[in-house]
């Protein structure tokens, strides 16, 4: 990114003009934030470079390092708690595939790579349920609610039910491997090519976009038990973006698009830098079906930020819904390290909240998702 300001303040409640204004602990949509709005302003450290985290509505983290369990004892701290181990085996190696918190934090998912999925409480991990994909492998998942758990599986996306315990596939037929997964406040469902085997139209870092009635759609009810057929991600959805891997796909609570990833060795040589797509560029996209993808030269509007360590290692976004935190990860060996991009205003706002002395840290209400499906 072109520009480093390392300070985070908002206005807490000040005098301007006669209008007393109260910035600190808004939502996104009273004050949305602008991809240009992020600036590193820190960093912490995992407990190991092959800890895996996700955030809890607290803003603590939770960590996978293994099949040991540990929360974070402070918002951006670098020091954790052990909080017990998952039972299976699988665990083990060291390189799980993913962790990821239900939206109230009430139940944490963590894949071992192979297609067994521990669902647990955060304060048991010890009694976790192991579930089996029908597909083998487990890339990448993302919370729909409080029981939908969709999974990036060796080519598509399973859909996990915690209330029934039933796994449907949803998407399938992926050129290669999957990559990431991400839900946008609409309930589409983004996934993308993780790296391109050669044999359909997609290409690595293809990501497409699936809207919410469709893949629902594929879901079992009860008038009618046996669900819908996949989606093919080959032939359907709607392509809005090809970048990196596709590795890790979000969206922070403006609506911003992050991607991570890097395809280092593959046939695009798309890397070296980890990418924001504003909101605007990424509804745009979806809503218009438009034949040009936006890509790392596009002229969408879409921030790049450069590895500063490599070229070659991929990075790993996640999103702090709590405090409006974006966390970058690169995967470099033995490097265990995150850094903290918040929104802060720019430089001649900075001066005005400091002449008005109302500098606070910007903290962030969590957005609350539904639980109905």
């Amino acid at each position: 990114m072109s520009r480093s300001v390392i300070y985070r303040f908002s206005c807490a409640g000040f005098l301007v003009f006669g209008v007393t204004i109260f910035c600190g602990g808004t939502n996104a949509n009273a004050n949305p934030v602008s991809i240009y709005d992020y600036h590193q302003v820190g960093s912490f450290i995992l407990p190991t470079s092959n800890s895996l985290y996700s955030t809890l509505p607290t803003g603590q983290l939770l960590v996978l390092n293994g099949s040991q369990v540990l929360l974070q004892n402070g918002i951006d701290s670098s020091s954790f708690t052990p909080q017990g181990n998952l039972p299976t085996a699988n665990f083990n190696s060291g390189f799980p595939s993913f962790l990821d918190a239900s939206p109230n934090g009430a139940l944490v998912a963590a894949g071992d790579g192979s297609g067994d999925i521990a669902v647990f409480s955060p304060a048991n991990p010890s009694a976790a349920t192991i579930y089996s994909l029908p597909n083998g492998g487990d890339y990448n998942a993302a919370w729909y609610n409080t029981n939908l758990l969709a999974i990036t599986d060796s080519n598509g996306v399973d859909v996990l039910n915690t209330n029934t315990h039933a796994v449907t596939t949803v998407v399938s037929d992926i050129d290669g491997y999957s990559g990431g997964i991400a839900f946008d406040s609409a309930g589409n469902l983004y996934t993308g090519d993780g790296y391109y085997l050669g044999s359909g139209p997609s290409q690595t870092g293809l990501i497409k976009a699936f809207s919410a009635l469709n893949w629902l759609g594929v879901l079992p009810t009860p008038s009618n038990p046996s669900g819908g057929t996949a989606l093919d991600f080959e032939n359907q959805g709607t392509s809005v973006a090809q970048l990196l891997s596709a590795g890790s796909l979000g969206f922070d609570n403006s609506g911003n698009f992050y991607v991570g990833g890097a395809d280092s060795f593959g046939s695009t040589g798309d890397y070296g830098y980890d990418t924001l797509v504003s909101a605007t560029a990424i509804q745009s996209a979806v809503a218009t079906q438009q034949p040009t993808l936006i890509t790392a030269s596009s002229s969408a509007d879409i921030v790049n930020i450069p590895d500063p360590d490599g070229q070659y290692n991929p990075g790993y976004w996640n999103y702090n819904d709590a405090t409006g935190e974006l966390y970058l990860q690169y995967s470099d060996f033995g490097d265990n390290t995150v850094e903290i991009f918040s929104p802060v205003p720019e430089p001649g706002s900075i001066m005005l909240l400091t002449l008005c002395g109302a500098a606070t840290i910007l903290r962030r209400n969590r957005r609350s998702l539904s639980a109905s499906a």
